[in-house]
């Protein structure tokens, strides 16, 4: 940065030049992969990016399905932790076909292998749009049976396409 010198009271020159650099093209890809981020109560949101990435010297785990989604109790997918791996679950997205009902993407942990005890990671609901949630800190030590459940439902029975995925690392 340049040196600054002062000439009077109210004239300012900058000795060096100083250059900027523009990125263009950017904004709308920006805005596209952003979450809202709420200053203060009078403003609007805006825009922040955050995608989280998989470490170096790690083995990335990504679940995606697409289909169709025809019942209120849930399709499941499931991932099983492998035995002593620590996995860090990072990122839930969902995206659904407009339905009367409305869809709901939901991520657990299940403990037992066997459904019998869940603990929600995340919820995304969605009716005709693409939601997405970022997770810090949330990690799960297999043990070759525990697992990770992404469950797909409508509240009604009307069927409707919906993709679903998670990211994580271990």
């Amino acid at each position: 940065m340049g040196d600054i010198a002062r000439s009077g009271d109210l004239d300012v020159r900058v000795i060096s030049d100083v250059t900027t650099q523009t990125v263009w093209g950017k904004g709308q890809q920006t805005m596209a992969e952003s979450m809202p981020v709420v200053i203060s109560m009078d403003q609007t949101s805006i825009p922040v990016t955050n995608t989280p990435s998989t470490p170096p010297d790690t083995t990335p785990v990504t679940i995606s399905t697409f289909g169709n989604v025809a019942t209120t109790a849930g399709t499941d997918t499931y991932y099983t932790i492998p035995n002593g791996v620590v996995l860090y679950v990072q990122y839930l997205s969902s995206g659904s076909q407009y339905s009367n009902g409305g869809s709901v993407t939901e991520l657990f942990y299940d403990a037992n292998g066997d459904l019998s005890v869940l603990t929600r990671i995340g919820t995304l609901w969605t009716d005709g749009e693409n939601a997405n949630e970022s997770f810090e800190a949330v990690s799960y030590t297999g043990n070759g049976t525990r697992r990770i459940v992404l469950r797909s439902r409508g509240y009604t029975n009307n069927a409707r396409e919906m993709y679903r995925s998670w990211r994580g690392y271990y």
